[in-house]
């Protein structure tokens, strides 16, 4: 969001969106439990999306790195590739250092969790800023 010298701003105008829930590929899922679902939301003061939740593949341990897990729609995709680290809840020390990473084309992409059990990472406070 751009400000300009003596423009009228409404709190509304600041307020981030509703979060919005993913449309999952490649046989990802919520994670369930007590995390919440994977979602997104705008914050237009800083002009980046915000992501949450957990998420696995009840698929098993073969997940190849560069495994879409979601696309998000235009209008809530980086300016630039997005690479962030991850925390693995799969068993300890099965995964190192898994990482997100999201494409201008809205592809949310894993690496780094294959030889787990499920691939279950948590997206919390992932944010990049916004094409636009």
């Amino acid at each position: 969001m751009t400000i300009r010298a003596g423009q009228i701003i409404r709190a509304a105008d600041l307020a981030p969106t509703e979060w919005q829930p993913v449309s999952f590929q490649n046989g990802w899922t919520n994670l369930g439990l007590e995390y919440y679902d994977a979602q997104f939301r705008y914050l237009p003061l800083t002009n980046q999306v915000e992501l949450r939740g957990a998420v696995y593949s009840p698929g098993g341990s073969n997940i190849a790195d560069g495994t879409t897990i979601f696309t998000l729609p235009e209008g809530y995709r980086p300016s630039a590739r997005a690479s962030q680290p991850v925390a693995s809840l799969s068993a300890p020390g099965a995964a190192d250092n898994p990482t997100l990473r999201i494409r201008t084309n809205g592809e949310a992409q894993i690496y780094g969790v294959s030889g787990t059990a499920n691939g279950a990472i948590a997206i919390d406070g992932v944010m990049f800023v916004v094409s636009g």
